[in-house]
C-alpha cells in the first residue's frame, strides 16, 4: 500500500500556511486530508496546497480540495509542484482544473 505525504508549513506568524500533499491522494487517505485540511483551514486566513509527487489521485480528494476552496474565510489556493502529472491529468478529465485556479508551484 502507497502512503501518504501531508507536510504542514506554518508561516511562523499564523498569517499563512502551506501544505505539501503528495503520494497516494485516494480514498484510502481521503480522511486524513479532509481531517487535515478542516484544521488549518479554521486557523489560517490563507493557505497555499501544493501537490507533489503525486502517485494516485481520484475523486474523493477532488472533492475535499473544492470543498476548501469554497471556504469563504480562508484564501485556499492549488498550486501543482514537482511530479504531479498523475493530479493534472485527473484533473483535466474531470474539467476541474479552472474550478481549482490550478498554479505552477
Amino acid at each position: 500500500m502507497s502512503s501518504l505525504i501531508c507536510v504542514v508549513d506554518d508561516a511562523g506568524d499564523n498569517s499563512a500556511c502551506q501544505i505539501r500533499l503528495g503520494g497516494d491522494l485516494s480514498v484510502t487517505h481521503a480522511a486524513n486530508v479532509h481531517q487535515t485540511l478542516l484544521c488549518v483551514v479554521e486557523k489560517y486566513p490563507r493557505v497555499d496546497v501544493i501537490l507533489q509527487d503525486v502517485i494516485a489521485f481520484d475523486l474523493s480528494i477532488m472533492q475535499i480540495l473544492l470543498s476548501a476552496q469554497k471556504d469563504q474565510t480562508t484564501a485556499v489556493r492549488i498550486r501543482m509542484g514537482e511530479n504531479s502529472d498523475c493530479a493534472t491529468h485527473w484533473l483535466n478529465v474531470a474539467g476541474l482544473s479552472s474550478a481549482l485556479s490550478l498554479e505552477a508551484a
